[in-house]
């Protein structure tokens, strides 16, 4: 079969609607393949539904894998709140880079299945209940979409990349790390930290995709052992392994949890800063600093490739600095002494700068590039 694409659905209740869309894609001059994820509930108790979405998403990935070959082009998904939430599963399995396109009825929050899977989603606001105007529209403007990708020609990879993790609150040293990197030959590639970005970091670094990384921002050490909303990213922290690494305490130093009004009564006699209205970071303890600064030295302790820690004293966040609503040279001495002290695999070395200085861009790119070719 020639470049074509595979259409995930669940005919037993979306045939009609899959049928459109395969006609429309036909019509595009793009070849279809269906498979079909239907959950065949005869007889079964409503308990069992849940089983029965298992199995069907189980059946998809076998299937996807028997299938999906070098001329599948793009996966298409099309599902209401079971069939989508089936799809997700099925579709978490494939590359990272194969397009991925879910016409969904969107009835869940997307942001944990879509943390590391590069899924494109494309709301249909009516239900998938019979066609009528809206539907055929929506399916009409995906399979153009679906077209188009297609046709896409895959971009030149060539580039040196070089992975980096990042929060507003350590954003201006995000910005001084692409600056030097890029005038050192290197394309650098930056994740938001924030509980959601990792996966996809973790997901890209054991997809081979960068020479190296700089880990600036750990801060979902502690979303991940402490406290604060996050997706399972089990390789987070060794995913990298073996790769050149520099590591930054970058938000290191607060939990980061949701709107002020959802923060727990026990943390709310801590320092706190309002990221945003619905973002609110609270200071850690003493001994969550130390916990979480052993967590991680654990993690880089089973390294096989160089790793460099990189202890900027000044401060480890934008609001970790004199004045600032987080500061506490007692925590940054914490994680200090805890990294040095636990020590095996990595070298530790102090910065009197902020995370956010330019200076501390300078050495962890210096570091780094020590162990580049």
């Amino acid at each position: 079969m020639a470049r074509h694409v595979l259409l995930l659905a669940t005919l037993d209740t979306k045939a009609a609607e899959a049928g459109f869309l395969s006609d429309r894609l036909a019509d595009l001059g793009v070849p279809v393949q269906a498979v079909d994820l239907s959950l065949d509930q005869t007889g079964q108790a409503p308990t069992g539904k849940l089983a029965l979405m298992e199995a069907a998403a189980a059946r998809a990935r076998a299937q996807l894998a028997a299938t999906c070959d070098p001329e599948t082009a793009v996966v298409v998904g099309l599902g209401g709140g079971t069939g989508s939430q089936v799809i997700l599963k099925a579709m978490r399995d494939l590359p990272v880079t194969l397009p991925k396109v879910l016409i969904t009825t969107l009835p869940f929050d997307p942001r944990d299945a879509l943390a590391d899977s590069s899924i494109i989603l494309v709301p249909t606001l009516a239900d998938i209940e019979g066609l009528n105007d809206i539907l055929r529209q929506t399916f009409d403007r995906a399979a153009c979409m679906i077209r188009g990708l297609v046709d896409a020609v895959p971009l030149d990879s060539s580039a040196r990349a070089i992975g980096i993790t990042a929060l507003g609150v350590t954003q201006p040293a995000s910005a001084a790390l692409c600056r030097r990197l890029s005038v050192a030959g290197f394309e650098p590639t930056v994740f938001h930290a924030n509980g959601y970005g990792g996966a996809a970091f973790a997901r890209f670094v054991s997809a081979g995709a960068f020479e190296g990384v700089i880990d600036m921002t750990v801060h979902e050490i502690t979303r991940l052992h402490l406290a604060g909303a996050h997706v399972p990213m089990p390789t987070r922290f060794s995913c990298a392994a073996d790769l050149p690494r520099v590591v930054l305490p970058g938000g290191l130093n607060f939990l980061g949890l949701g709107a002020l009004d959802t923060v727990p009564e026990s943390l709310r006699n801590r320092p706190i800063f309002r990221h945003s209205q619905l973002f609110t970071h609270v200071q850690l303890s003493v001994e969550e600093m130390a916990r979480a600064a052993l967590l991680l030295a654990g993690e880089l302790n089973a390294a096989h490739a160089p790793v460099d820690v990189i202890l900027p004293m000044g401060g480890f966040s934008s609001e970790d600095r004199p004045g600032g609503a987080l500061a506490s040279p007692e925590l940054r001495e914490v994680a200090a002494t805890t990294l040095e002290r636990a020590a095996r695999h990595y070298r530790t070395r102090r910065l009197d700068s902020h995370i956010n200085d330019p200076e501390t861009a300078e050495v962890a790119v210096a570091a780094l590039l020590e162990h580049l070719p």
